[in-house]
């Protein structure tokens, strides 16, 4: 489930115009998760813009990089505060760290480790937050650890487990809330496209209120699928990709590494199926959830409507 609430908050829409041009990397042999002797484009902006309640609001998000293109921070802008840093990257043999900076933003961080293909293997998260005052205090601790399985180069499965510790206390009053997490996912891939996915999602929740104990359970599931009208190839996706994507660049995608692939899609289609701690069952589907528009050169916009709210990226490449 998180891989369509992650793409469900994001985003998308007018292009103004960017021109992009191709970078070549140092050919010195780098243990690092951009591979050497290969060329890509560099995403250094993007521009979210929405309408909610007649307000218009606009982020930018800008992306720095390192001299051997690697992605080495970003920056966000919400209307018109100032920027601030989110995050830094930090690389270290095979590794890379998505450090982020900006408390109020996401407090914590989040580690891939990579295979020789430049590939993440394994994603570690970890996210933070603590809040205390004279007569209240609150703490939520989460960790979860993500696996990538790979068939021919392609991704396959994706399975991950997480634990989420909340801990409160009000004017005395303890109440904590411990829920494990468990979700797997798998990837139909043909003639080296990714067609669809499923993903199921089960957690168990403990809840704590003073000596008064209960224990709940939801289950939920996802389908995507993934169309490919305009047959466009695969040369938006960089070696930061992931990294990117995980910064929200290019959270429209689900949070997969797509650098394997041959296309990029230009349209998702979305359906939730959910049990709740009542035994009900639901679901929602979203036809025409998201579209992408390209041109020649790579990727132009983003669109999508969530809950009657219309997103547009826009996307700036050097």
């Amino acid at each position: 489930m998180k891989n369509c609430a992650l793409l469900l908050v994001v985003v998308a829409a007018t292009f103004t115009g960017c021109q992009k041009e191709m970078v070549e990397k140092p050919t010195e042999k780098m243990q690092t998760p951009n591979p050497a002797n290969t060329v890509e484009r560099r995403l250094i902006k993007t521009e979210t813009h929405f309408t909610s309640d007649n307000i218009a609001y606009v982020t930018i998000d800008s992306f720095n990089y390192d001299w051997m293109g690697r992605v080495a921070n970003f920056f966000r802008r919400d209307n018109n505060f100032p920027a601030a840093k989110i995050a830094d990257i930090i690389y270290e043999g095979s590794t890379a760290s998505i450090k982020y900076t900006r408390d109020n933003y996401l407090p914590g961080q989040i580690d891939f480790v990579f295979n020789s293909s430049n590939q993440p293997i394994k994603q570690l998260l970890l996210i933070y937050l603590d809040s205390v005052s004279p007569n209240y205090s609150f703490k939520d601790y989460y960790r979860d650890t993500t696996e990538y399985m790979y068939e021919n180069g392609f991704l396959t499965q994706m399975s991950s487990s997480g634990v989420d510790t909340k801990l409160v206390s009000d004017h005395g009053a303890i109440q904590n809330t411990y829920i494990n997490r468990a979700t797997i996912t798998h990837f139909i891939v043909e003639n080296g496209v990714l067609k669809s996915s499923h993903e199921d999602d089960h957690q168990d929740t403990r809840d704590e209120k003073g000596s008064v104990i209960t224990y709940s359970s939801n289950s939920f599931s996802s389908d995507m699928s993934f169309q490919y009208t305009r047959q466009y190839p695969n040369n938006l996706v960089q070696t930061n990709q992931i990294l990117l994507q995980t910064c929200y660049a290019y959270s429209f995608l689900p949070s997969i590494p797509f650098n394997s692939y041959q296309m990029i899609p230009d349209q998702t289609d979305i359906k939730w199926n959910w049990i709740d701690e009542n035994g009900q069952a639901g679901n929602r589907q979203f036809t025409n959830a998201l579209t992408l528009e390209y041109n020649e050169k790579g990727l132009l916009r983003c669109n999508m409507t969530s809950y009657g709210v219309v997103y547009t990226v826009d996307y700036y490449f050097e």
